[in-house]
């Protein structure tokens, strides 16, 4: 499998030696070594034993350069919420570093619902797609049970915003009104962030973006992404598009704890 060499730029970026990840074994290089998927990265790492494919991990990064050098710190044991969120994270640059290099004509101008029903068929029809995805479900899994215990859920929107990998959506308990906050990024919008407060026949909602002058061509996909799994269609208000100069907090982060947290902003490179 080939490396993303944008993908180990981003890693070198985001961390330092002494850090602990999580990592999913791929498969066996040679004896006692192993190819290991961290956050979107393929990394060889010593390993005793015999793990399986698709045992998760934890690992402390030895060193950045001149090659990232992961050593085995923890091989059982709970994972915390942090690990859970990495290892949703790690499936997920997977999903979208699969995707993103299929051969997959856009359709040219078509509604948010029938852009989804279109892709989610072409993965349906293309076998590694459709295991990568299956792959970023069962890691939202445990997440999405530790984030109900919370009286809040997180919903993974691939296909719902043109041109972009993803949207990220945190819905949370408000007393008989739902709190729902989108969050992605757009070549054209940059990062943006949406805060809504709906029920089940109306709301209102406010984004602010990077480049907020991109955002009326988004509006209908973002807003389809707020009504996606409701069972009614409620009707919604915009309050207002601004500008943000710098990168909201990750949309996970009141619910990690202290201590290191992955970032759950989508891709960085």
């Amino acid at each position: 499998m080939r490396q993303h060499p944008d993908r180990v730029t981003a890693f070198r970026a985001r961390h330092s030696p002494g850090e602990t990840i999580r990592g999913r074994v791929l498969e066996q290089e040679s004896a006692g070594l192993y190819w290991i998927d961290a956050q979107g990265c393929r990394l060889l790492a010593p390993l005793g034993g015999d793990p399986r494919p698709g045992t998760l991990l934890t690992f402390s990064i030895a060193a950045l350069w001149p090659e990232i050098v992961l050593r085995l710190v923890q091989s059982d044991g709970a994972a915390t919420p942090a690990d859970l969120a990495a290892d949703y994270l790690a499936a997920r640059y997977a999903f979208e570093d699969i995707f993103a290099r299929l051969d997959i004509c856009p359709a040219g101008a078509e509604s948010p619902a029938d852009r989804i029903v279109r892709l989610t068929a072409e993965v349906r029809a293309t076998p590694a797609i459709r295991a990568a995805h299956r792959a970023v479900e069962c890691a939202l899994a445990p997440l999405g049970a530790f984030l109900a215990s919370h009286k809040a859920s997180l919903a993974y929107l691939p296909f719902h915003l043109p041109d972009s990998p993803a949207l990220e959506r945190l819905a949370e308990d408000g007393g008989g009104l739902s709190r729902l906050t989108l969050d992605g990024r757009h070549p054209e919008a940059g990062s943006i962030r949406l805060a809504a407060t709906l029920d089940d026949t109306r709301g209102s909602y406010r984004v602010a973006a990077t480049k907020p002058g991109a955002l009326p061509g988004l509006l209908p996909f973002l807003e389809h992404a707020l009504r996606v799994d409701r069972s009614g269609r409620p009707a919604l208000t915009c309050l207002g598009m601004h500008h943000e100069a710098s990168p909201p907090s990750p949309l996970l982060a009141p619910y990690l704890g202290r201590g290191p947290r992955p970032s759950l902003r989508g891709l960085t490179v």
